[in-house]
């Protein structure tokens, strides 16, 4: 058993086991938010995935729904502590496709924009250019 283990031991591993610095993965998903563009199915796949091996949530022998019947064992049982029902992953990706989308359209108003811009400029331009022909037409 996990706590056994950790009970056998002297403090000094212990300490030191907290003293090593674990990189946060907040940190790195938040980087990563602005520089990956993820497909609706993409999205559907990071919340449906199972939680990673790394972080051990509880030893299986704390969930309880586990030790109901021995005969439904190869039905692996989802972590108690983070149950993910269908409708809360509809809302997550829902919100994840609607930031998308802002950003998208975000970024085709400004082109568009500049785009206007410079057709007007151009515009004026043609319009200045032939009044100052017409004008020297005239004078000759």
């Amino acid at each position: 058993n996990l706590r056994q283990r950790t009970r056998r031991r002297p403090a000094a591993y212990v300490s030191w086991a907290i003293a090593v610095p674990v990189p946060s993965s907040s940190r790195r998903q938040k980087r990563a938010a602005f520089l990956v563009f993820l497909t609706p199915e993409e999205i559907e796949e990071d919340i449906y995935a199972p939680p990673s091996p790394s972080l051990p949530s509880a030893p299986p022998s704390f969930s309880p729904s586990c030790h109901r019947s021995p005969l439904s064992r190869p039905r692996r049982c989802p972590p108690s502590h983070r149950v993910l029902t269908s409708s809360m992953a509809a809302r997550r990706v829902e919100r994840r496709l609607m930031e998308k989308e802002m950003e998208a359209r975000l970024w085709s108003s400004r082109c568009s924009g500049r785009r206007r811009e410079k057709k007007e400029k151009k515009g004026e331009k043609k319009r200045r250019r032939r009044k100052r022909k017409r004008r020297k037409k005239g004078e000759k």
